[in-house]
Order: C-alpha cells, then structure tokens, then sequence
C-alpha cells in the first residue's frame, strides 16, 4: 500500500486511491453539496415565506435556522475533503515515476553538471580512495547529490524522490527521528536501521537499503541491492550496507572539507 503525505499536518498516511477514484470521490462530494445546498434553500423559503409571514412557529423557526447552520458546517467539511482530496492528487502525480530524466530534471529544478556528476561516478559508484589502493565497480544501484534547498546536482537515471519525501527526511536530520522509524523514498518503504543526527541515516527494505549523509549544504544519497554485485579488484561481491555507507559517509565528510 502506497504512503502520501498529508498537506496539512505533514504526516504520512496510506492509500490505495488512485487518482481516478479520488476524481470519483470528489464529484460525489460536489453532488452531495449541491443536494445540501438545494435543501438549505428550501428551508430558507419556508421560514422566510410562511413562519416568519404569519409570525407564528418560532419555536419550529428557530429549530430549522439551527438545521441549517448544521448543513453549512456539513457543506464546509465537504469542501475541506475535497481540497485535502485536490492535494492528495497533487502527490500522487509529483510521485509518479517520469518517462525519462529529462521530466524529472525540468520538475524538481535539477542543476547538475559534469562535476557534480563525477562525484557520483568517482566516489558512490566507482571507488579507489576508501581501503588503501583498492579498486570497487559498481558499488551502487542509485545516487544522488541534492542541496538543501531540494535542487538537485547530480543523480543516477534510476533515482526518483518527490520533493514531500525530501522534506520529511530534512525534518528526520533536524528534529532527530521522534517516533518515526519508516521513510518513503519514491514508491518504497524504508525502515531506519541507523541514525546520526544530523549526519547520517542507514535504510532497509529487504534485499535493498541505502545511505543519505549531509553535507554542509547538501545531501548525498546512496542505495543498493544485495542481488546486485560489485567488484573489488575485479573479483564480484554482493552489495551491501556497510559498504553503502563508507562510500556515502565519507563523500559527506569530503564536501564538508570543501564547504559544501
């Protein structure tokens, strides 16, 4: 079951509406409306037309005067629904997966270049400099570097994370994780196995998992499959956590050094 987030308490929530039946719901909630809308009216005539005319039923007046305050609070709380239901649309789509990077780049305001890319390739992906002169491929499935601000430098095509799930993550390395023990990233459900406050942040679901340490002014994200193998002087090793969060981690602690 997919995870949203809430547009108004920025709490994580679950669904399995999609966004044709949310459309659904909300024409139904515009029917209802107009009913209650059409009944309120009535009642309006008749206390305006025949009670109040003959000055008579005050009692009977005023208990329908009460009726329809009753549908004004019901119509209100439709309409709350339905703008809670319009944002819950909005989430959904920003979640999707795009056709290609290019989507997601001209969306989520990427600005990555060569250099940035190169971090991605020399440090995450590919690795001389962690144990002494070894030589790793593949360390990785996806990375990403992302500034604070939610722009992103440099990514692998693979990696999609809308801008609600890096917002409660900036909260999680800020605040401390709470009660929080699960993170959503794209359509996947990670569990916090580690934390770090304001460093760093180990995840798992299942076979995969993944690293997201902080810079000075950025995040650095990691993430791999232990079906997948990297090398390591050319012979083939499950990927890992461990070895997840070396390379993330210690690209961290190299942009801090040059302070970024």
């Amino acid at each position: 079951m997919p995870s949203f987030q809430c547009p108004h308490c920025k709490e994580d929530f679950f669904s399995d509406l999609n966004v044709n039946e949310i459309n659904n719901v909300l024409s139904s909630i515009t029917n209802i409306n107009e009913s209650l809308l059409g009944i309120k009216k009535q009642i309006e005539n008749i206390i305006k037309n025949d009670i109040n005319r003959n000055n008579q039923n005050n009692d009977l007046a005023s208990q329908l005067k009460n009726i329809t305050i009753i549908l004004d609070n019901s119509i209100n709380e439709n309409n709350n629904n339905s703008e809670t239901l319009r944002n819950t649309i909005k989430i959904l789509n920003v979640g999707r997966p795009f056709k290609n990077s290019g989507d997601y780049a001209k969306i989520f305001n990427i600005k990555g270049n060569d250099d940035w890319k190169a971090y991605i390739t020399n440090f995450l992906m590919n690795n001389n400099t962690i144990f002494g002169n070894d030589i790793y491929n593949n360390i990785l499935t996806k990375a990403a570097l992302v500034g604070v601000g939610g722009g992103f430098w440099a990514y692998t095509s693979n990696f999609h994370m809308s801008p609600y799930n890096f917002e409660v993550l900036k909260k999680i390395f800020e605040n401390g994780m709470d009660k929080k023990k699960e993170v959503f990233l794209g359509d996947n459900k990670f569990k916090i196995v580690d934390f770090k406050k304001d460093f760093s942040i180990d995840l798992e679901e299942g076979e995969c998992g993944g690293t997201i340490a902080k810079s000075k002014i950025g995040f650095i994200f990691g993430f791999y499959n232990s079906k997948v193998y990297y090398k390591i002087n050319g012979k083939e090793k499950k990927q890992n956590l461990e070895l997840c969060n070396k390379v993330v981690e210690n690209l961290a602690l190299e942009l801090k050094s040059l302070n970024y």
